[in-house]
């Protein structure tokens, strides 16, 4: 029997439109300055602004039909099918961090993540967006394989989120960022609802120098899934990371890559990279970790 989580508090929340103050009567949350509505589904609050409906539609339907991770599979597929997110998530982030306060995570998808961060960290609030109510409801299944439930599982856009400001301690993406249509939005949202000293760290996000973004679309197979379903997927240089984070203290590591799931042409191109310094990494095809912090005033 799966629970449903439980609404989050409206004093925490803001309009996705106007951002005015919400009220929660029944089944759905309403603003009190602008009148709109956003239903509440099997504990899950939509909040999805106009402009961002198309593509929850489409997320929704990759959901629907996915092969592996779909809403009508068992929940264990779902991590089957991100084992090696999953060990790289637990290796660079939860031996690294330990989180306290309020953690959101941004493009949770099936929450995988989530659930992680809440079982090693109980006493962390966590709170898991994804413009997808359909990757939530799965999510939600999934973090009870690890025997832990989400504090709140919110349907958003990352470039509009629901939350007031400077709610967050920490805000937690993996292999996200380079899915936004429209990125430098989405970091002012971050910098939004996060705590003056809080924290945004983003794994798994791909940098490529102009040299070889050919080749990093050879490497990546998101272009596949962005053929067949519609989702976005970027690709920026390492100076144009730098400069979208401009506003942040900002750390980036340049990963040599050993996440399982590799295929064979991943494995030896990074089995080549790897031979080279950081300082030419920068010009090669590799994976980021990113800890970018919001100045304290």
């Amino acid at each position: 029997m799966v629970s449903h989580p439980n609404p989050p508090p409206t004093k925490e929340l803001s309009c996705v439109c106007c951002r005015g103050e919400l009220v929660l009567g029944g089944d759905h949350y309403r603003c009190v300055d602008c009148g709109a509505s956003y239903p509440v589904i099997e504990g899950v609050p939509m909040f999805i602004s106009p402009e961002a409906l198309d593509q929850a539609a489409i997320e929704d339907a990759r959901w629907l039909r996915h092969p592996v991770e779909g809403v009508d599979k068992p929940a264990w597929r779902a991590l089957d099918h991100k084992k090696g997110y999953v060990y790289f998530f637990q290796e660079t982030v939860l031996r690294r961090f330990s989180f306290h306060g309020r953690l959101l995570e941004i493009g949770a998808g099936s929450c995988w993540a989530s659930a992680l961060v809440k079982h090693f960290n109980p006493e962390c609030k966590v709170y898991s967006t994804d413009i997808s109510v359909q990757a939530l409801l799965k999510g939600v299944r999934v973090s009870q394989l690890f025997g832990v439930s989400m504090d709140f599982v919110v349907a958003c856009d990352a470039h509009r989120l629901s939350f007031k400001n400077g709610l967050f301690d920490v805000v937690l993406g993996v292999a996200i960022l380079h899915h936004l249509e429209r990125l430098k939005g989405a970091l002012k949202e971050l910098w939004r609802v996060l705590k003056p000293g809080g924290m945004y760290i983003g794994v798994r996000e791909g940098s490529a120098g102009s040299v070889v973004k050919p080749l990093y679309r050879l490497l990546g197979r998101g272009w596949e899934e962005e053929r067949r379903f519609g989702a976005i997927e970027r690709v920026y240089t390492y100076e144009e990371w730098m400069e979208f984070l401009s506003d942040f203290e900002v750390e980036i590591r340049l990963k040599r890559d050993s996440a399982l799931g590799l295929t064979f042409i991943e494995r030896a191109y990074y089995a080549v990279a790897n031979l080279f310094p950081e300082s030419m990494l920068r010009h090669l095809a590799t994976s980021l970790e990113i800890v970018a912090r919001k100045p304290v005033e």
